[in-house]
């Protein structure tokens, strides 16, 4: 398109330099002024079908950008309740402390006190075969998270700005999530080795969590600002009642 536009322009000033500098010749000084206004008559209807089709396309990206968000939007709910939950079940109480936004979660008590989950204890999740542990639940639920991540980029790629991408790609190609996968795995090693330990396996892994929750909450800020206030990734303060599983303490070590 950009070529069009630099060829009509210069025909046009080719147009207008013929009849200023060879006014002696009629044939050019009674041809090129027509062909200059028509020239620039091509020229203006190029440049409105060009703004038609560029306000079309930023309207369909603008679109595809929400339906992207809108299709987010349970998976990353669910995956801060998810590191809440874990929060929640290893810390001994409340801590002192206003939560609001998704950032709030995220300070030193939390890598702290997460570190104390034990990922043999019972999950806040009941299936049909029963109860299962913080293993298969923390490895499901970063699995899925991980995949409705990766449907994101795979279907609205080009309607994301890179900085979204760049984070979508460094959750999906975390060490940490990578890590949460494949924790179901080690019980099994374990017993098939003859091993026996705890199983507080965040202790001592505050940076990997720091990296992954630094990540996570700039998706959520970016996310935010994008939908209204009753859409938006908030904390939920009822979440800390013991009537909502877990119960606070319950899979501290």
């Amino acid at each position: 398109m950009i070529i069009s536009y630099v060829i009509l322009i210069i025909l046009f000033l080719l147009c207008l330099l013929a009849y200023f500098i060879f006014p002696n010749i009629n044939i050019l000084k009674d041809f090129s002024p027509n062909l200059a206004a028509e020239i620039f008559g091509i020229l203006l209807v190029v440049f409105l079908i060009d703004r038609v089709i560029r306000i079309s396309q930023q309207k369909e990206s603008k679109k595809r950008q929400e339906i992207a968000w809108r299709q987010l939007r349970i998976p990353l709910l669910r995956h801060f309740n998810l590191l809440f939950n874990m929060f929640k079940a290893s810390t001994q109480a409340k801590p002192p402390k206003v939560y609001n936004a998704v950032t709030d979660l995220f300070d030193d008590t939390y890598f702290a006190e997460i570190g104390f989950l034990d990922f043999s204890k019972p999950a806040p999740v009941l299936t049909p075969r029963g109860s299962i542990d913080w293993f298969t639940h923390v490895s499901h639920k970063f699995s899925e998270f991980k995949d409705a991540l990766n449907n994101t980029v795979q279907k609205y790629a080009l309607y994301l700005d890179t900085d979204i991408i760049d984070l979508l790609e460094g959750l999906i190609n975390s060490s940490f999530i990578s890590f949460m996968m494949q924790a179901s795995n080690l019980p099994k090693i374990d017993k098939t080795k003859g091993y026996k330990r705890q199983y507080n396996l965040l202790n001592g892994l505050s940076d990997p969590v720091k990296e992954y929750t630094d990540l996570f909450s700039k998706l959520v800020l970016r996310f935010n600002q994008n939908l209204v206030e009753e859409e938006k990734i908030k904390m939920i303060d009822a979440w800390w009642s013991d009537n909502i599983a877990p119960k606070i303490s319950s899979g501290r070590i």
